[in-house]
């Protein structure tokens, strides 16, 4: 099997505060068989990404990065700057749970439906909340798999972790993580902690997700252009292509989202509610694939709505309540929140864009004000 060893210099983050508070590094040579296969996946998608990469303006956010895996169950990924030095560190709870998510999926008949020849399989426990938390289905697919929906299985969660450490670099290179640092007093950025030092309705640390998911979908899509142009791609390739895409981001935020809490809960922590990170995602991408792959309106919406259902199987599978990620009612989604929130970002993401780029619009008022004396 080939070597799980992290990308970059491990060693200088052995004793990271941060990273030891974290849980501390794991050795994926240590791990089982499914977790080495994973980090392995994981170190590969850099490899490819940064190899894809190297004639596009993002080369240079893969100089000085370590990738590596925290000892720690919870579904979370973080972004660190130590000087010159930059970490992204996976938790292999993230490994399970979304590896988990697309098992149960794919063991539903409507789960994509017309896509595969095959019949679903029987997982050897029923869906619940429960199964998606843990590792009881860490394991690798075996013979009785069928190929195709193996197949399937991994490319979407190869997929949703390519997102995530794109995520990741964006926190990087869009300066995050100075940012934070400067404003906040904090050491990283992660999927999961809450903060009370963000200004009273913990503004910034929203923005900046939002801003860093949608810079990993530029990311990907220039990936994706790129390859389409030099395989020649056909409309129906891309509309693979997109769908998988979808569908992989979609079931990435329902997998932060297990909990279930209410929107005006979530938002008292320090990120965006993950339906509403869903909504930005889902939508951006399947807008770019439309504009750069000649999507009809009709098309876009139907993929768009494809992806919802796929992540809603899932779901309500696992017996999550109706009305967020399946069901007829969105008031569980609370969209007028996500339009207050999505025209901040918007006025956000043009300053942050114009700092990056040398420009010069002025700063939002509401981040001038943070962190500045009484």
């Amino acid at each position: 099997m080939k070597s799980a060893r992290p990308e970059g210099d491990w060693g200088i983050w052995q004793g990271d505060g941060l990273v030891l508070r974290s849980g501390g590094l794991v050795d994926p040579d240590s791990l089982p068989r499914f977790e080495q296969l994973a980090c392995s996946v994981v170190r590969d998608l850099i490899v490819e990404t940064r190899e894809l990469h190297s004639q596009s303006y993002y080369a240079d956010r893969f100089e000085r990065l370590t990738v590596f895996y925290v000892s720690n169950n919870a579904a979370n990924a973080l972004a660190i700057e130590r000087e010159d030095r930059r970490g992204i560190a996976i938790y292999i709870g993230l490994l399970w749970r979304l590896w988990a998510a697309f098992q149960i999926g794919l063991s539903k008949q409507e789960f994509l439906d017309g896509a595969f020849d095959t019949p679903p399989l029987t997982l050897s426990a029923s869906p619940s909340l429960v199964l998606l938390r843990g590792e009881q289905l860490a394991s690798v697919p075996e013979g009785f798999w069928p190929e195709e929906r193996r197949l399937a299985l991994w490319d979407l969660f190869q997929r949703s972790l390519l997102f995530l450490l794109c995520h990741e670099l964006a926190h990087h290179a869009r300066g995050h993580l100075d940012l934070v640092h400067e404003k906040l007093g904090l050491d990283g950025i992660d999927e999961l902690a809450s903060t009370g030092t963000d200004g009273p309705d913990q503004c910034l640390l929203r923005m900046i997700e939002f801003d860093a998911d949608t810079d990993a979908l530029d990311m990907i899509l220039l990936a994706d252009i790129d390859q389409a142009r030099k395989e020649n791609w056909s409309i129906e390739k891309s509309e693979a292509q997109g769908l998988q895409w979808l569908v992989s981001i979609a079931t990435l935020f329902l997998a932060f989202d297990l909990d279930h809490k209410s929107v005006e809960e979530q938002y008292r922590g320090s990120h965006p509610a993950p339906v509403h990170r869903a909504v930005h995602a889902v939508s951006t991408m399947a807008r770019s694939y439309a504009f750069h792959f000649g999507w009809d309106d009709e098309k876009r919406i139907f993929y768009e709505e494809e992806a919802w259902e796929a992540a809603g199987i899932i779901a309500e599978a696992v017996g999550m309540p109706e009305g967020r990620w399946f069901g007829e009612s969105t008031v569980l989604m609370d969209l007028d929140r996500y339009r207050e929130e999505e025209a901040r970002f918007l006025e956000f993401n043009a300053w942050l864009t114009s700092e990056v780029t040398g420009g010069s619009l002025q700063q939002p008022q509401w981040l001038a004000e943070l962190g500045a004396p009484a």
